[in-house]
């Protein structure tokens, strides 16, 4: 059955290499007067073989290319799968980084409020005072912001503007998402595209060379349309192509691809615009 199969497979090959090569022997052939005078009878017979054999040929090469073109896209889209995979590793550790340090924050605050407990029974009124001062500040300083009611968009947003604001990132967050977000986005969807829209506006950031560094996301929902709009800073020396990557210039390459996928399959469109200084990422997601 098996190679009945490699035999079947082979057959348009066959007919897509040898009808060419057999019609130019027929007319090669036909030059000689004394072929072309036995052949005459059956010219017509030959002609209409001739006929068929190129309409075969034309549906196997056509079947050809068909199924060249599938092997790429199915190629393409296994990359595509495999970046995907990649990055939501990624993500996974970071979420469980952020969630250590959580625990560690919550930690040292109950230890500096027993501390403080301790102070006030003992009448360590002063201590008491610094003691509450510190946990002050330490509560403003590592204060986690809620931009959103999903949880964990509201956890990728929070890690991202951290790792953004240890290189000196300046970010707003400005997030109203549809009454059904949860719903109609999947998890996957929700970390692929925010994960990679922010890691790619921190990258380009990162090449700035100067101290104007920003990254400011707004969302927005009219009629039943999603719409993500971003702006950062960029190093105008990096000009965006969608064929940039993460190997070559620090641009908006990375991950722009699985953005690209990810709106077409809700049915919406991307915009990118390179400003030289500043670039523009404009998504429009039907939700």
């Amino acid at each position: 059955m098996e190679s009945f199969s490699k035999k079947y497979k082979i057959i348009p090959f066959m007919l897509i290499f040898m009808t060419p090569l057999v019609s130019i022997l027929y007319n090669v052939l036909k030059l000689v007067p004394e072929i072309k005078k036995m052949t005459a009878p059956y010219a017509p017979v030959f002609s209409l073989l001739f006929n068929l054999l190129w309409v075969i040929f034309t549906i196997s090469l056509i079947k050809m290319m068909i199924q060249v073109w599938k092997n790429v896209h199915d190629s393409y889209q296994l990359v595509l799968a495999q970046k995907a995979r990649d990055m939501l590793l990624v993500q996974e550790k970071e979420v469980e980084q952020f969630q250590k340090n959580i625990v560690k924050r919550q930690e040292e605050v109950y230890k500096t409020l027993e501390k403080a407990l301790a102070d006030s029974k003992a009448g360590d009124y002063a201590t008491l005072e610094k003691r509450v001062s510190q946990l002050t500040e330490h509560l403003q300083t590592n204060h986690s912001e809620t931009f959103c009611s999903n949880s964990l968009l509201n956890t990728i947003l929070q890690i991202k503007k951290e790792k953004a604001e240890q290189t000196g990132i300046r970010c707003s967050f400005h997030i109203i998402l549809p009454p059904k977000f949860s719903q109609t986005f999947s998890d996957v969807t929700i970390t692929s595209l925010f994960t990679n829209l922010l890691d790619n506006a921190i990258e380009a950031c990162e090449s700035v060379n100067n101290e104007n560094k920003f990254i400011e996301l707004n969302t927005n929902y009219q009629a039943n349309m999603f719409l993500i709009k971003m702006k950062n800073s960029k190093n105008p020396e990096n000009i965006f192509t969608h064929k940039t990557t993460k190997k070559n210039k620090k641009a908006h390459g990375h991950g722009i691809s699985i953005i690209d996928d990810i709106v077409k399959q809700q049915e919406g469109i991307c915009s990118w615009e390179d400003k030289g200084e500043v670039f523009y990422s404009i998504l429009c997601i039907n939700s």
